[in-house]
């Protein structure tokens, strides 16, 4: 009958540390971890304060660093700083030529509306926000810009009191309402 082979002696006992610093793969690891924790730091360094919990350090190789934003404000942020932030980390990787910025929805962006996701989605905007989108739609000469702004205005928010969609027919007319007013 095969039994495993059990050495005599156990090994050595090793500190976390002798390993974290170590030449094989998990050595690799956590040199590249303490590597995106500097950038990181300089990221929020040069983007802000407010940035810390919305930006962070995703994926690094030779020539590209992915940065995640939690929303598409705090993307566009951060690439309208990239310039910037390429600069500066570059001292830490001279190699570096790309700095992309991707949205990666978190769980506190969701629960907060700060993020797309569900609440998001429920995001809706004033009659009086809605009424300045259509009229701004109307008076511009950019037909794709106006159509944009006429999408978004689309998201307002019934008056309080008001009838519900179901009052309407598929066809989008209007049926007149009880009070006679369509």
């Amino acid at each position: 009958m095969w039994k495993p082979s059990v050495p005599d002696q156990p090994p050595e006992p090793r500190r976390i540390g002798s390993i974290l610093r170590g030449a094989g793969p998990t050595g690799a690891l956590a040199a590249k971890a303490r590597v995106l924790v500097r950038v990181e730091r300089t990221v929020h360094r040069i983007l802000g304060e407010k940035s810390v919990p919305h930006v962070r350090a995703g994926r690094l190789s030779r020539s590209s660093l992915i940065l995640t934003a939690d929303s598409p404000a705090w993307a566009s942020i951060t690439r309208f700083r990239a310039p910037d932030l390429r600069a500066a980390i570059r001292s830490e990787l001279p190699r570096l030529r790309e700095v992309r910025v991707v949205v990666r929805e978190t769980e506190a962006a969701t629960e907060t509306g700060d993020g797309p996701g569900p609440a998001a989605a429920r995001r809706s905007l004033s009659p009086f926000a809605a009424r300045v989108l259509r009229s701004v739609a109307r008076s511009i000469d950019n037909p794709r810009l106006a159509r944009t702004l006429m999408r978004l205005a689309a998201r307002e928010r019934p008056p309080a009191g008001a009838e519900s969609a179901s009052d309407s027919s598929p066809s989008g007319i209007s049926r007149p309402r009880r009070d006679g007013r369509r």
